[in-house]
């Protein structure tokens, strides 16, 4: 047996589980064009705000969220994270080139730190959701 509790809005829950709507909220038309101007974004073939999808536009609420809490030294940190587990993102110096929406996706999972090594064969994976513990 098990028991699930189905909700159709959002908004029916908020005031019971505080801070889901943060979890959830899509990043708007302006916020995902501001993240995809960042500096360290660099925008390949005709990829353009238009191009995000749902997943990716959740995504990039929270990545805005994580770099606005990043100093420099962060940022670079988690920028040659990134580096390390994908080398097929192309990536120069100071910037990731963003051609589709999987690379948008590696750059934002990178940005929150969603990749990790089995301690055990080494393998490296992606963590499609966290539990801090």
């Amino acid at each position: 047996i098990e028991d699930k509790l189905y909700f159709r809005k959002l908004s029916s829950i908020s005031s019971i589980f505080h801070g889901i709507d943060q979890l959830y909220r899509e990043a708007t038309e302006a916020e995902t064009a501001e993240f995809l101007n960042q500096g360290f974004v660099e925008l390949a073939g005709d990829f353009s705000s238009a191009d995000v999808k749902t997943a990716n536009r959740k995504r990039i609420a929270l990545a805005l969220d994580t770099l606005n809490n990043y100093c420099e030294e962060d940022k670079r940190t988690v920028f040659a994270y990134i580096k390390d587990y994908c080398p097929e993102l192309t990536a120069t110096d100071d910037s990731f080139s963003v051609a589709d929406e999987n690379d948008l996706k590696m750059l934002l999972s990178g940005i929150e730190q969603r990749f990790y090594t089995t301690p055990v064969g080494e393998e490296k994976r992606l963590a499609n959701s966290i539990l801090r513990i």
